[in-house]
């Protein structure tokens, strides 16, 4: 492999966390000297504030929080961008990975375990958990969602806000919550128009009669205003 091409980034990091333990009645700080290694490979663009996720934290049962360490990598393809503020959580039981010429645009949360086809781009505030894949030319609007372990095809476009709780298999564009099909979306929501607005007629005809009846002294007993 020329070496010339793939960079590894080695960062050490030693922490001090207080970790309380049921059987004293004080807290016991614990140090940690944490190796982590990520797989960059060349003309990346990452903004000020981003990084990589070393640890997930976890409840085993137990009364209190245990910190489980990731031990797989982080692979970062080729010509990848990663906005400012944006976290990618190192694989548990596969690598995270980034496909080539993929953008991600400010404050986006990769997942654990996640795998990103190439050509794909997430707009601000996108949230993947963990152990997705998508495919390859991948669109995520301005704030979707997507549940952990489902799959999305390639070429799937999906509008800002939707949120994806289930696999998407063919490619399209998809939008809602649940996301659907971009026109069954649009029909959806022309309907609850439709029925809000039938809603506000009839209460608007109720009062209009109300307001008919007392005023020829019929069912006084029944107008409140």
């Amino acid at each position: 492999m020329d070496m010339g091409i793939l960079f590894l980034c080695i960062s050490f990091t030693f922490e001090l966390r207080s970790i309380y333990t049921p059987s004293s009645s004080h807290s016991v700080i614990y140090s940690f000297f944490l190796l982590q290694l990520i797989l960059i490979t060349h003309l990346q663009k990452i903004q000020m504030g981003a990084s990589i996720c070393l640890v997930s934290v976890l409840d085993q049962q137990l009364n209190y929080p245990i910190f489980i360490f990731q031990l797989l990598n982080a692979v970062i393809g080729n010509h990848v961008e990663i906005g400012a503020n944006t976290c990618i959580d190192r694989g548990s039981w596969r690598d995270t990975v980034i496909g080539d010429h993929s953008k991600l645009d400010n404050l986006v949360q990769i997942g654990h375990n996640v795998v990103i086809g190439k050509g794909c781009m997430l707009c601000g505030q996108v949230g993947i958990a963990g152990s997705v894949t998508m495919g390859d030319y991948v669109t995520l609007g301005g704030r979707v969602a997507i549940r952990d372990h489902v799959s999305i095809a390639s070429k799937v476009r999906l509008a800002a806000n939707s949120c994806a709780t289930k696999d998407i298999t063919e490619p399209g564009d998809y939008g809602g919550f649940p996301a659907v099909p971009i026109h069954e979306w649009r029909r959806q929501v022309a309907c609850r128009y439709r029925i809000s607005k039938k809603a506000i007629s009839i209460e608007l005809l109720e009062i209009e009669i109300i307001y008919t009846a007392k005023m020829v002294g019929l069912f006084p007993q029944m107008i409140v205003f």
